[in-house]
């Protein structure tokens, strides 16, 4: 387990809809649950809280867009071979964020939507082997962000 790790789950949690609007004190038992459940293998919270906490205070609570997804991907993709980059899975999370806002969505949860979104991704971009399922993660995280504007 490297610093990088540690620091980019810092900031993926502070990022994350769940953690978004709560201070370091509010959620770091939560972290550390979540650290040593699902990320640790050979570091403990207590070797790596400090940089967890760094890769937290790096992340103002208005992020803007852009960063957030590109932090996702960082942490999912980046390291996948044959993968062109962050801006090949920037529409696929544009796609995301703008369909939750859509009044014919609002209603909806991501499993009624996704058939839906499919259908209008693959719309967007005919002739592409597969392009819902490796896209279908990023989607999601755009879908699942948390506006300010939204109730």
């Amino acid at each position: 387990m490297n610093d990088n790790t540690a620091y980019r789950f810092g900031q993926e949690m502070h990022a994350s809809d769940k953690y978004r609007d709560r201070s370091w004190e509010e959620v770091e038992t939560a972290l550390k649950n979540g650290w040593e459940q699902h990320v640790a293998s050979d570091a403990s919270w207590e070797a790596s809280r400090g940089v967890v906490r760094q890769g937290w205070d790096s992340i103002s609570p208005e992020i803007d867009a852009d960063a957030y997804y590109r932090t996702h991907w960082n942490a999912r993709y980046a390291n996948e071979s044959g993968d062109r980059g962050y801006d090949e899975h920037a529409p696929a999370y544009l796609f995301g964020d703008e369909a939750r806002r859509l009044e014919k969505y609002r209603s909806h949860d991501w499993d009624e939507a996704e058939p839906h979104l499919k259908s209008d991704w693959e719309a967007r971009h005919p002739g592409q082997l597969s392009p819902w399922e490796k896209f279908k993660d990023a989607v999601m995280h755009g879908w699942n962000r948390v506006h300010p504007d939204m109730d």
